[in-house]
């Protein structure tokens, strides 16, 4: 094989899958007996424009939450969602701009990811915008293992998928509302509405706020205040069984206090005891003191349309996508009270992602599915480190005492040769 031709199958991605399902005869048995009790597994409909097999099938390691679970366990982000799911970390550094995440021990703290997230089958391609405000979902399914013939570049660890409620299939207005300690409140008000069997729609808006609980030795507001709002429009119009277009724009705006560091007092251990171990005596973690209020700021737009075409035993999906993020960071990188350093960090980012899918739309044993993605990112980013007075006085102050010297040590010679001068000429000096 040329190497024109491995060009070829790795841009179009292809997978052949061989479905094998075995017949298995009727259980009159079961049947017959009243007393057995089948659980059946709740159903969710989704558009999968890649997958034709249902998930629990397939050879991978997986987990999968559905509506219900999510309201029960109150997941908003990915954040909350990893202390459910085994193998799959998104530790919290301070703010909604670092959102790292690792799966299997496999990810990226800096620059481009190692784990994918698609929302509404669009691909997020900033790690900034991972870590956002989901609304009331239909099911998030987590990947667990490379991703890459399917989903290409960014998903050696894994993958996350994220669906939002489809008003096709849901109708009705949800309110949630939540009130906690520190000031925390939540509102979010979805209303999906079908008015025909062709049109469907859902417009949904959210707020939430939070007070803080640190407090910031040099300010008098919380160093953990936070507030979100958002907004989220979706259209689904289907002229005819065999065209669908599938339409989201969603709107985020995070305004937060972050980075609560303070300086940390190690353990002071207790002499060695039976146990051949140590005891902690006394741990302690410092409010934090900061010559700034540490903080990030984000403007978040992503819209795309989705359009599939049914061929009976085909499927065609084109997905087009339009991303927009725009964010500050402020950051005291010395975390004390004097001003040494000061970290001012602004992003820009202007993403164009556009994605062609062919795969079986039927039951015959084998099933294939390809396609083409192609994706344009512009990004901006300026991170300048500023020096404060607890930096640049000292240097200035050494800086003058030096140049004084210098001028005294030159000026004090030709002083001396003056004076000699003055002496022998009989004249007075000045």
């Amino acid at each position: 094989m040329n190497k024109k031709n491995v060009f070829v199958l790795l841009a179009l991605g292809s997978q052949l899958t061989a479905m094998a399902a075995p017949l298995r005869s009727l259980d009159t048995e079961a049947l017959t007996d009243s007393s057995k009790v089948v659980d059946l597994d709740e159903v969710v409909v989704i558009s999968q424009p890649k997958e034709q097999v249902r998930l629990r099938l397939q050879p991978v390691s997986s987990n999968v939450f559905g509506s219900e679970q999510l309201q029960q366990l109150n997941v908003r982000d990915l954040s909350q969602l990893s202390q459910y799911v085994p193998s799959f970390t998104m530790p919290s550094y301070g703010s909604r701009l670092t959102s790292s995440m690792y799966v299997r021990g496999i990810g990226s703290r800096v620059n481009s990811p190692a784990v994918g997230v698609y929302y509404d089958n669009i691909p997020l391609m900033s790690k900034a915008a991972f870590n956002n405000h989901f609304y009331m979902l239909d099911r998030v399914d987590i990947l667990r293992g490379p991703q890459g013939t399917l989903y290409g570049q960014n998903t050696e660890g894994g993958l996350v998928r994220i669906y939002s409620k489809n008003p096709m299939n849901y109708q009705g207005t949800d309110i949630r509302l939540g009130i906690g300690t520190g000031l925390y409140s939540n509102v979010e008000v979805a209303h999906h509405h079908r008015p025909s069997d062709k049109l469907a729609f859902t417009v949904a808006g959210f707020y939430s706020g939070l007070k803080g609980f640190i407090n910031n030795d040099n300010f008098s507001e919380k160093n953990d205040k936070s507030n979100e709002a958002g907004g989220k429009l979706r259209l689904i119009y289907q002229p005819n069984p065999k065209l669908k277009f599938d339409w989201t724009a969603d709107y985020q705006y995070v305004n937060q206090n972050g980075f609560a560091y303070g300086e940390f007092h190690p353990f002071d251990y207790l002499p060695y005891i039976e146990s051949s171990s140590f005891l902690p005596a006394d741990e302690t973690v410092m409010d934090p003191a900061t010559t700034i209020m540490n903080g990030y700021k984000r403007n978040m737009f992503n819209t795309g349309v989705s359009i599939g075409y049914n061929m009976e035993k085909l499927l065609f999906t084109s997905t087009t996508s339009y991303q927009y993020l725009k964010d500050m960071m402020l950051m005291d990188q010395d975390y004390m009270t004097p001003d040494y350093l000061q970290l001012h960090q602004n992003q820009k980012m202007n993403a164009l992602t556009q994605e062609f899918v062919l795969r079986s739309h039927d039951k015959s044993r084998w099933q294939h599915a390809t396609g083409l993605f192609g994706a344009y990112q512009w990004l901006r980013t300026d991170a300048p480190v500023y020096f404060g007075d607890a930096i640049t006085a000292p240097i200035g102050n050494a800086i003058t005492n030096a140049m004084r010297g210098a001028m005294q040590q030159s000026m004090y010679p030709r002083m001396y040769q003056q004076m000699l001068v003055c002496r022998k000429l009989s004249k007075g000096c000045r």
